[in-house]
């Protein structure tokens, strides 16, 4: 998924960078240009959801000087100071989301799409072992396109007396 920043007019784009500034200033961070960039990408259009190699892929696309370890680093520091939330997948993809308000999460399996969604009730959590406590609940539902059925149910395709085996397909 690309991420596309808006064209600012300089008095806006003026704005903006003050806002950017105001923001990790008030985070306990300095403002350098890789921080900066990686700011407006993350609240220039609204939240959104990256992972470290989208957003470095994006920001050289905007011409940013930014290597994808300082885009790694970046992104992990607004971690630490609560600018973005991460969220880990079970296939080890690591997204970073600027919405850091409680919700939850809806993956596509086959795209890669993430998106928020509102929190999902949980009627009983499991007893803690001794010593322990809760910090935080993270729920990501995993979905995929359900299959199509085959258009014949013969097995065949294009009504070949060949037996070809009709290959499952998947929706959008």
């Amino acid at each position: 998924r690309m991420l596309i920043m808006p064209s600012l007019s300089n008095s806006s784009a003026s704005k903006q960078a003050g806002k950017w500034v105001h923001l990790l200033r008030e985070a306990g961070l300095r403002p350098t240009k890789p921080r900066l960039a990686m700011v407006s990408l993350l609240y220039g259009n609204g939240n959104c959801h990256v992972t470290p190699e989208q957003a470095h892929r994006t920001l050289q696309q905007q011409n940013a000087e930014l290597s994808l370890a300082t885009a790694y680093n970046v992104l992990h520091r607004f971690e630490q100071v609560g600018l973005v939330r991460k969220i880990m997948s079970t296939n080890g993809a690591m997204w970073f989301d600027s919405n850091t308000e409680a919700h939850d999460h809806m993956l596509c399996l086959e795209s890669g799409q993430i998106k928020d969604i509102e929190s999902v009730r949980i009627a009983a959590l499991p007893e803690l072992p001794p010593g322990v406590e809760l910090v935080d609940v993270d729920v990501t539902l995993k979905v995929r396109p359900k299959e199509k059925a085959p258009e014949k149910d013969d097995g065949f395709e294009n009504g070949s007396s060949s037996p070809t085996p009709t290959a499952a397909r998947t929706g959008d």
